[in-house]
């Protein structure tokens, strides 16, 4: 157990396209309620600040889509499709961080819910901030140390 399998470079990058390819429809679909929710008449009768919040969080899915989206395009102009040990760590660099704006925007609409719901600045505020330390925790801290802990086992 433990051990891991040497992977050639072409299936990484099938891999890290993969993965981009799996995100991107969630964020997508979450961008395009995001900017219906703005035609509606609800949406024109809440406060200017959670209007605001709702534009913070539309514009970190948009961020979030346009970095999940970069990987195909460099891989394709910049390096013609090839297999390049250099567009592998740029795409995995690009898809890595897109999750941290994703998680912003997600984590600030379900303020908005909260606030909607509850009406409570606090519990919106500490619902988003809630919101994001998981997602955080779950696409960050627990597999780094998860790569933390196989590296250790690795050197024993």
């Amino acid at each position: 157990m433990g051990k891991r399998e040497s992977v050639d470079l072409h299936t990484k990058i099938e891999q890290m396209l993969t993965e981009s390819r799996v995100i991107l429809p969630g964020a997508q679909a979450m961008l395009g309620f995001q900017l219906i929710v703005t035609m509606t008449d609800a949406f024109s009768n809440l406060p200017p600040s959670v209007k605001g919040a709702h534009f913070s969080a539309l514009s970190a899915v948009m961020l979030s889509v346009i970095l999940l989206i970069a990987p195909a395009a460099v891989h394709r102009l910049s390096f013609e499709g090839t297999d390049c040990a250099r567009f592998h760590r740029i795409g995995s660099w690009l898809l890595t961080i897109a999750l941290v704006p994703l998680a912003a925007g997600i984590a600030l609409d379900f303020s908005v819910a909260t606030w909607r719901l509850s009406s409570g600045a606090g519990r919106a505020m500490w619902g988003g901030i809630g919101m994001f330390s998981v997602l955080i925790a779950v696409w960050y801290v627990w597999p780094l140390s998860l790569r933390g802990l196989q590296i250790g086992r690795k050197q024993t």
